[in-house]
């Protein structure tokens, strides 16, 4: 991800006693000026003596500060005029930071955008220990306290970071403190619970927290009896929901019974999937006792299990708990219940209903004691609740499930327990639905659809893209192996082609934008540099030979003629894999564009030759990536493509007055200085919106950390939909977001994720995409106005005649005051009809 730092102090850290002052810097004072030109960037203004600019972004910026005064209070207000500006202000000295809890404390104000303020490495691709926000247009002190678990060799900076637009800073401080406040934010069951599981046996086939891995989404599970059965194939990897200990001064023991007809292992790993414990288990006919323990870190907010292993294993019994002596094992009839969607085209694999299918859940629990009652809550993301019970002598069966205020689309978490004499008996069961309009490219190719991400060529991956108004996958890291030179040709005439995978994207009506790019070890100078392999990096040396690299477009595209009519060439080659690549001693860097250039001339010839009625996308730049793209002209890169595209990473919302920078002119501007009259198509090929919190949606009893607020999740769903307007509003014809390829466990970090959590339900973003691409998508924007006094409003021209205005920056009175006029149906971000109880401050909205 890119990210956006402006200001930066040096940190002095070495052993002290709790809450000690390790660093503080009064802005306003001591200041010396600043001027400064660089290639990556430029800088105007006042610092404190001590400190300088240092420009080690990879992108060009202008930023300024100026010394003000208030109430007698001085403060620097830094400005920036350029979206993607990217600054470090260094010190001369920078100590290592060692294991301990430190408070960062900040004192200031968003005067147009929020400020971050981060503890992090010097480099800018470094590492980020942790931050606090600040997003007040008045005054507030903001504190986050930060652990360092390992003495930290690299210099470390204090950074402020925010986008164009302006805030304030009057003071920085840090302290080295105690682990109290840091301790604080971990949710631990008490002690003296049984299971740590919400549940011991399994009643439907997928359950709700527990996920396939994104390599093995497509192993199938059933029910066996009590059992949960997992066929892997030939390899899978399959993660339970999160669990948190109740004693992390003990040890902590996950015990199962399971049969399998391979080996298979299983480990404990955390957030960040470090392993705490391995065991593997052998095959076994019957039903076998297993179990393996641990000793849990006081500071990690979850765990998960992770089974790995081929052909069959069947999974029943499942307890964690602390403590070093074994409880004797919960008895048959412990109460627990079990949630799943019941009917619906898609429900069964991604929780996604559409509103022309009932609202249907099934129930069923084990161990029903007489006398009990299912209780169940449905919760929507605009705080409404209701609470209904269902048959209630019964142990299973289905119910029909209503949302809790007037709205009838997005998300929604619908919860159960059991209660006896007014007494809840069981753990909290949760299951997450997202009700959708059936999108009008549903079941057909839409070959002009404006949408696209980077996803795996998965069943129930597919159909939930699907559903959000996603017609395209890219392939790029997600698929790179299904169009990439290095898989496709590994040794010299040796072809391995994906059809499967192929077949997969194309059977759910997905249109496939694939990568011709990476090199095979054979091909490149891999060999020659005599080093162990790069991992990652290692396929993107430069082709040597470019006979070689034509042979391999010509025979890819001729294999996929008809199947695949759409191709871009590599992937951000100005950075790391062509400009900056591990091989730049064989070439000339200062050509590095040029050279580019004749590689994307030759693919192009090459496709034209076994397809010519395919299309390819060309440069791959970045947002303000303007000397790139004219050293790739020099090379012919011009002529070598039907359409052109860059990446832009939005630090901050989209779709604000007078803030965003017109992208395909950043991008772009030096070819149209070169070919006024040029008319090609502009892509977004990668990039996103910003994402807050763990990305874990409504959900609360079933993640052991601090559930994601509902500005988190109101957020995350606004801005994914306001980047989407700003590019189409520029002319930009398709956007292809990054990405939903991570998708690994709700307890194990998942980055980028965008639109599903990370165990594969879809998070309410994917509701408020869905609804934006069945208004928007293959619409023409005709024009932007201000409206009101900080307002936009967006006037699009729909294929079918109608007009969509899309609202931002409406204060409340404004946005109830164009609901009274009654001119046109006013909707929310989720598709609902507007009213006081759908009313989400500071989102889009939408009239047709």
């Amino acid at each position: 991800m890119k990210r956006l730092v402006f200001f930066a102090a040096a940190v002095f850290a070495f052993a002290v006693s709790a809450d000690e002052l390790m660093f503080s810097c009064d802005l306003s004072s001591d200041l010396r000026m600043w001027e400064t030109n660089a290639y990556r960037g430029s800088f105007k203004g006042v610092l404190p003596r001590g400190l300088a600019p240092d420009h080690i972004a990879r992108c060009e910026g202008r930023g300024f500060t100026e010394l003000r005064k208030e109430d007698g209070m001085g403060y620097l207000r830094f400005k920036s005029v350029r979206e993607g500006t990217r600054f470090i202000f260094s010190g001369k000295s920078f100590p290592v930071l060692t294991p301990g809890f430190y408070r960062l404390v900040v004192k200031g104000r968003a005067v147009t955008d929020p400020l971050r303020a981060e503890l992090k490495t010097v480099k800018w691709i470094g590492t980020w220990y942790g931050s606090t926000k600040i997003s007040m247009p008045e005054w507030e002190t903001k504190e986050h306290v930060i652990r360092i678990a390992k003495t930290v060799e690299v210099p470390t900076a204090i950074a402020l970071a925010f986008s164009t637009g302006e805030a304030d800073v009057a003071s920085i401080a840090l302290y080295r403190t105690n682990e109290k406040d840091y301790a604080a934010k971990f949710r631990r069951p008490p002690k003296g619970t049984g299971n740590l599981f919400t549940r011991r046996h399994f009643a439907f086939a997928l359950p709700n927290g527990w996920s396939w891995g994104c390599e093995s989404r497509r192993g199938r599970t059933e029910i066996e009896g009590t059992a949960l059965v997992l066929d892997a194939g030939e390899r899978g990897f399959f993660w339970s929901a999160p669990f948190q200990p109740s004693d992390p001064s003990t040890n902590c023991t996950v015990r199962f019974r399971y049969r399998s007809d391979r080996p298979w292992r299983v480990e404990v790993v955390d957030y960040e999937n470090r392993c705490a414990a391995i065991k593997t288990f052998l095959p076994s006919a019957s039903m076998k006792d297993a179990a393996l323990a641990f000793r849990p870190e006081p500071y990690v907010d979850a765990y998960s299990l992770r089974f790995t292993g081929a052909g069959t294993l069947r999974l029943d019994d499942i307890e964690a708990y602390s403590g070093i002596e074994a409880p004797p094992r919960a008895a048959d009839d412990v109460c627990e219940v079990h949630l799943a969607p019941d009917g619906g085209e898609i429900a069964a694999v991604n929780n996604i209903q559409f509103a022309d299918e009932q609202p249907l859940a099934k129930w069923k629990v084990f161990g029903m004691p007489d006398g009990a009652q299912v209780k169940v809550k449905v919760t929507d993301v605009y705080g409404g609740e209701y609470q209904l019970e269902v048959n209630g002598a019964s142990s299973e069966g289905s119910f029909l499930w209503k949302p809790p205020t007037a709205a009838k689309l997005g998300a929604f978490l619908v919860s159960a327990w059991v209660e006896k004499d007014g007494r809840r008996i069981s753990p909290v069961e949760e299951m997450a639905v997202t009700r959708l309009m059936r999108p009008a490219t549903w079941g057909r190719d839409a070959p002009d659809s404006y949408f696209g991400a980077h996803f795996l060529a998965h069943d129930d991956v597919c159909t939930a893209m699907k559903a959000a108004g996603i017609n395209w996958a890219r392939f790029h890291d997600a698929c790179t192996a299904l169009s990439g030179w290095y898989a496709i040709e590994p040794e010299k005439g040796n072809w391995k082609w994906p059809d499967e995978e192929i077949r997969v994207f194309r059977d759910n009506h997905i249109r496939i934008f694939a990568q011709l790019g990476t090199t095979p070890k054979w091909a490149s100078h891999f060999y020659e540099m005599k080093r162990p392999g790069f991992g990652y990096f290692e396929r993107y040396l430069r082709p040597t030979n470019t006979c070689d690299w034509v042979n391999y477009v010509t025979n890819y595209v001729s294999h996929y003629k008809g199947v695949i009519s759409d191709y871009f060439v590599w992937n951000e080659p100005w950075y790391l894999w062509w400009a900056d690549g591990l091989d730049q001693k064989y070439y000339n860097r200062r050509k590095a564009g040029e050279d580019f250039g004749r590689l994307m001339l030759a693919a192009y010839k090459g496709v034209k030759a076994a397809d010519p009625s395919a299309t390819v996308c060309g440069f791959c730049t970045y947002a303000d990536g303007g000397r790139w793209v004219n050293e790739v002209m020099q090379g012919g890169g011009y002529e070598a493509c039907d359409q052109m595209d860059f990446h832009f990473y939005a630090s901050q919302p989209r779709c604000r007055k007078g803030r965003d920078l017109n992208l395909t002119q950043e991008a772009f501007g030096t070819v149209y200085k070169r070919h006024p009259d040029c008319r090609k198509p502009i892509y977004h090929t990668e990039g996103g919106s910003a994402t807050y919190g763990r990305l874990s949606g409504l959900y609360c009893a079933t993640v052991p950390w601090k559930p994601d607020s509902k500005q988190d999740i109101v957020r995350t769903s606004d801005e994914i939909v306001r980047l989407c307007v700003s590019l189409l509003a520029e002319g930009i014809t398709r956007v292809f977001h990054y990405t939903q390829h991570s998708l690994k466990a709700l307890g194990v970090k998942s980055p980028y994720l965008k639109l599903q959590m990370p165990d594969g339900k879809p998070h309410p973003a994917l509701a408020s995409h869905s609804f934006m691409a069945l208004l928007l998508d293959e619409a023409k924007c005709e024009r932007v106005e201000d409206y009101g006094k900080d307002g936009l409003v967006y006037s699009f021209l729909r294929k079918d005649g109608r007009k969509v205005k899309v609202y931002s920056g409406l204060s409340e009175t404004e946005t109830f005051s164009l609901l009274k006029a009654k001119k046109a149906k006013i909707y929310d971000i989720f598709g609902n009809a507007l009213t006081r109880e759908t009313y989400l401050p500071g989102t889009l909205i939408y009239s047709l």
